[in-house]
């Protein structure tokens, strides 16, 4: 079987939903090619294809898309399904209902259904590709309600677990870029503020850190600038605790718990707020949970903080856990069954 993968950026969404699966397909014996990013595409008025389409494309068997929101682009997935393609539609969040103030909002608002980018261009991709794939089961309502839908949790690589403790005993932190959670950091409610007055800590942000100090309430936050993903990886081992604060609403409902696993790989304790995906992760025996009151985020964060061999206890379940299962090479054989499954049900169709 040969797979073609076809990410929609070259950051981190594209290296955790495709690069990582592909290098773990790749290690599975399957033949995978990985796009630099998804081609442009256009139809002929006969509804051809036309010349734009790359042939490595069409030589593939299976041809995963990640979140393809372009009309043209989804368009062209029938003339596939006809020559005998499968296509896949990876989706990592719920596109339906982005937060007013996020930068995608204009672009993605239900009422835009005749531009070039849309939601509605998504759920078309989704009703017709042979298997959609997804990060939790919330996506899978969604956007696989179809049935032909499975849920593959995002994973990190076992390097992560190998990366060395940066952390100077005094340091909380959170990793990420303020403009794109609205509304998440203050779900604190200067918590974050009464634990760093009361034990003498600093807050670092991995990033760039720009609106993040009056957002949590604070005079000011250290910040690493912009990084590289494996910097980025790097950095948050700096951290002593972080937190994964995210407000109350139905996106926020189907996001993975990504940024938790992360911490967890590199040894940092952290406190996230209660939607599905991090309860889940507590029950694991990773991270813990905060209600969205500042007193719980400050005594949650200072029961870490006041209690080294917690956090060294915690340190070490995190990633005991992440390490048996949470990683590409453990589970990434999913994604491998995944392709294959769709493509047995294609050819069934044929």
């Amino acid at each position: 079987m040969k797979v073609r993968l076809m990410p929609a950026d070259d950051a981190g969404c594209g290296y955790y939903r495709m690069r990582e699966p592909a290098r773990i397909a790749e290690r599975e014996g399957i033949e995978v090619e990985l796009a630099e990013a998804i081609p442009r595409v256009e139809l002929s008025g006969a509804g051809e294809l036309d010349g734009l389409i790359v042939p490595d494309a069409l030589d593939a068997d299976v041809i995963v898309f990640q979140r393809p929101v372009k009309g043209p682009l989804v368009d062209l997935m029938p003339h596939l399904q006809e020559r005998g393609h499968t296509v896949v539609v990876d989706v990592d969040d719920d596109f339906s209902c982005i937060h007013p103030q996020h930068p995608a909002f204009d672009q993605f608002h239900p009422t835009r259904k005749n531009t070039e980018v849309s939601h509605h261009h998504l759920m078309r991709a989704c009703g017709m590709a042979d298997m959609v794939t997804v990060t939790t089961p919330s996506l899978a309502d969604r956007y696989g309600s179809h049935g032909r839908v499975a849920v593959l949790p995002n994973c990190v690589p076992e390097a992560m677990l190998d990366m060395p403790y940066l952390g100077d005993g005094l340091t909380l932190g959170w990793g990420g870029a303020h403009h794109m959670h609205p509304g998440d950091l203050e779900v604190t409610h200067h918590g974050i503020r009464e634990v760093l007055d009361r034990t003498g800590w600093k807050f670092r942000v991995i990033g760039r850190g720009e609106g993040v100090s009056e957002k949590l309430g604070l005079d000011s936050v250290e910040a690493t600038g912009w990084l590289t993903l494996e910097g980025y990886q790097m950095g948050i081992g700096s951290l002593d605790v972080a937190i994964v604060p995210l407000g109350e609403s139905r996106f926020n409902d189907g996001k993975s718990y990504l940024k938790g696993i992360e911490y967890a790989a590199r040894g940092v304790p952290f406190v996230a707020s209660p939607v599905p995906s991090y309860v889940q992760l507590a029950n694991e025996g990773i991270g813990a949970i905060a209600a969205p009151r500042g007193r719980t985020w400050r005594g949650v964060i200072e029961r870490y903080i006041n209690a080294p061999g917690r956090r060294q206890e915690a340190s070490q379940a995190g990633r005991g856990a992440v390490a048996a299962r949470h990683t590409y090479e453990g589970e990434g054989w999913k994604w491998c069954e995944a392709w294959e499954f769709a493509r047995a049900r294609r050819m069934a169709r044929t």
